[in-house]
Formats: C-alpha cells, structure tokens, sequence
C-alpha cells in the first residue's frame, strides 16, 4: 500500500474526559492536517481495487492501478502512446487508415468495367433477363399516365392508403384521402373542404352530402339522427309540476329521458318559500353540468342554460336544494327545447 504524507503522526484516538490536551497535541493536530495537504507521498500501483470503498491511501494506489492498466505504460504517471481522443478519431476514420487493399481481404475492387464482348452470352434468349426486371417485362406495371389493371391492388402503409386529387381545381381542396381504420372500416375524409358529396350519373346534382360537423342531407333534407340536435327556441318537452326540496344537500326533483342525443336548451325556475337563499343546478345521469344558480326571491325566477354533450340514454336531471333546513327551494318549470328537428311545431 502507498505511504502516509511525510511528516504524519499516529493520531491519539483514546482520549478520556480529564485529558488537557497540551501543545504537542495541538502541534500534531494542525501538521497531520498539513501534512495530509501538502506533504508529498508514494503512490502503490501495484493494489488492485477490490471494491467501491476505501481509505484515502487505497483510493489513490487504485486511481493509480487502473490510470496504468488503461495506458498500459511502465508508470501510471508516463504519457499515453494515444489519448481517448486519438483511439476516437481512429475508430471513426472510413478513409482506410491502414490502407487495406481488396486483395488483402478477398474483395472486389469498388468499381470495374466490362466491354459487351466479355459479356457471354448475349441477345434474346441467353436468360441474361436484360430485358426485364425483376423476372418481369415492361408490360406488367402500371403506367402512371393511365392504365388498367386485372389483379387486386393492395397498399400497406400507415395512415391514407389513397390519395385522389382532382387538377380541374387549384389549392388544397381538391384531394380525397382513401383509408381504413384499426375495424376495418373505409375512411373517407377530404383535406379541407367542405365534406363529402355523392352525386348523380351527370355529376350535376349532389345525391347525399355529409359536412365537416356531420350533418347528412340526403336531396337537400337533414338526415336527423341522435347527435344531431341543437340548442333553440323550441319546446319539446314541458314539465309545469310543483317540486321542492328542503334538503341542505343536492336533491334530484325531477328528470327527463333522452330518446337522442346532441345538444339542447334547458329551463327551469326557482323560488325560495321563506326568502332564504336556495340553489338549483342541472344534472347529467348524477353528475352536475349546468351552471349553479341561486335566488332569494319568493317569486318564480326562470334560468336558461344551453348545454351540448348528451347522448341517447341520458337522463336530464334538475336538482334543488336549501341554504336552510326545512325552509324549502321550489320550481314549477322544467323544459327543453330545440333549435330544430323532425317535430312539428306551433308557428
């Protein structure tokens, strides 16, 4: 192992209560920490590491061990035949540094040439395929310019298989991607535009169309579907039943079930019987989606909200409740209503 730094004593390492440390103590003190600073020592690179902990003496002969097993030089201290940075720049060089030749490995020369005379045998017939590729003639590719094919087209990519662009038409409106999804389905989908149209034999009159929202027409008629509603004036249904509730809590007065879905406009009023502060909120299947809303009036006050989202099987719910136990949150309006659809309404 290497050597302590010159001029370093045992340290004192039993010390007792009534000890007086006296200035030998200190003096040793200070120079072991001087010593240990600035003092020169020997180095052992002859001790092998043997793990990931040692003394400070250890450390420095295993620094020492391995900076000499890395160079392989006589002393740890001798300069490198070649630095990292040299090995590096050798490892990445591809410009032949030790300028193998192709005979030395067995290889052919990177380029050579042949006269058609060395070639043997030529013309048709000599299975040379010269005129083919890939064992195929000319005759069965498909020509970009137009062509007609008999077999089935398969293309296997991610995302659009098929991309058909219209040059009648400039910018990006004019190209319809064809694709499938992870179901099977045909995807369909132009690039911006305005939707998809299917048309009649003359290319004169749009059969159906589906815009960018979903909206299918089918000759100018709104296909109505659920999803398709949208908030509006139009009531659909009424309910003018006194409820309350005294409960200090969130209570359900009321519900309606959806047939469909899309979105609609919903409305309902609220009095306090005892003028105390009550709350009224709508709801979707338990779970609050309207606006919280509260009055003290002891008169009917009407709350309008539009709310989009619902689906078929939902039910729309109005949930009442009081600031005060048993000083009840009444309403006697609870309705919904449309902005259109496949109902006849009073003009």
């Amino acid at each position: 192992m290497g050597t302590a730094p010159n001029g370093y004593n045992t340290p004192k390492t039993n010390w007792q209560a009534n000890n007086v440390p006296l200035a030998s103590d200190f003096n040793r003190i200070e120079g072991n920490i001087q010593a240990i600073e600035e003092n020169l020592r020997t180095i052992d690179p002859a001790q092998v590491p043997t793990s990931n902990q040692g003394s400070l003496r250890q450390l420095l002969d295993w620094f020492a061990n391995r900076i000499k097993a890395i160079t392989g030089k006589t002393n740890w201290y001798d300069a490198p035949s070649k630095t990292l940075e040299d090995l590096n720049a050798h490892i990445n060089n591809t410009n032949n540094p030790h300028n193998t030749t192709y005979s030395q490995v067995g290889a052919a020369p990177a380029s050579h040439t042949h006269t058609p005379s060395q070639i043997s045998p030529q013309g048709a017939g000599s299975g040379l395929d010269a005129d083919l590729l890939d064992g195929l003639h000319a005759s069965s590719f498909v020509n970009k310019a137009g062509d007609t094919m008999t077999g089935l087209l398969t293309i296997q990519r991610p995302g659009a298989t098929l991309v058909v662009v219209n040059t009648d038409y400039t910018g990006t409106e004019n190209r319809v991607f064809f694709g499938a999804d992870a179901n099977g389905r045909l995807v369909l989908r132009a690039l911006t535009g305005q939707g998809v149209v299917i048309r009649n034999s003359g290319d004169t009159t749009d059969l159906v169309t589906v815009d960018n929202t979903g909206l299918m027409k089918i000759n100018g008629n709104t296909v109505w579907h659920a999803g398709s509603f949208l908030p509006g004036p139009y009531a659909i249904a009424t309910d003018n039943t006194i409820y309350e509730s005294s409960s200090t809590t969130p209570t359900r007065v009321a519900q309606y079930y959806l047939g469909t879905g899309g979105g609609f406009r919903i409305v309902f009023n609220l009095w306090s019987v005892n003028g105390n502060t009550v709350y009224g909120r709508i709801y979707k299947n338990g779970v609050a989606v309207g606006t919280l809303r509260s009055t003290t009036s002891t008169s009917p006050v009407v709350f309008t909200e539009d709310i989009s989202g619902w689906q078929a099987g939902d039910f729309v719910q109005l949930y009442l409740w009081s600031d005060t136990p048993n000083y009840p949150a009444r309403t006697k309006l609870f309705r919904i209503h449309v902005a259109n659809g496949p109902y006849v309404f009073k003009a």
